[in-house]
């Protein structure tokens, strides 16, 4: 059953988890891989929990009220996707935590993070795009086009 959050909803589900690992994933990111997958729940099972990202492109900068404060140093900044995997004992650990203190997290590796769980990064690849706005359909479309035309 679905929560007010999208944390909420991953809560529910995960009382009803029997794995030792679980993987969270968002439906709108349709271009991830198996072999993503493999070596994603593999460094979860040794590390507890794992996200697919990508390096950060684009110079970011801190802002308040659309006036730029810095231009933040982007060698260390991840771009991060879903899926996302954990073993499931961490995870539930983590959201009871959350919960109990009302925190809402933007992500679940940010949960484990607040309880200095440790989370590793798989590289993955641009083209585990979100598709959330009419936009994104373009770049979907050339994705689909590269991969039915064998192109990685």
């Amino acid at each position: 059953m679905g929560g007010k959050e999208r944390q909420q909803s991953v809560y529910n589900g995960l009382q009803h988890a029997e794995e030792d690992i679980i993987l969270v994933h968002d439906g709108a990111r349709p271009f991830i891989n198996l072999g993503q997958i493999s070596e994603l729940t593999a460094a979860a099972s040794l590390h507890g929990g794992a996200v697919i990202a990508v390096p950060v492109k684009d110079t970011i900068k801190k802002a308040a009220n659309k006036k730029v404060l810095e231009t933040v140093e982007r060698s260390s900044l991840w771009a991060v996707q879903t899926p996302q995997a954990f073993r499931v004992s961490i995870l539930k650990s983590a959201y009871e935590q959350a919960e109990a203190e009302a925190f809402l997290g933007t992500d679940d590796a940010s949960l484990l993070e607040r309880i200095n769980e440790q989370v590793v990064i798989i590289e993955g690849n641009y083209d585990n795009i979100k598709i959330t706005t009419q936009e994104d359909l373009y770049f979907a479309e050339a994705i689909l086009h590269k991969q039915q035309h064998g192109k990685r």
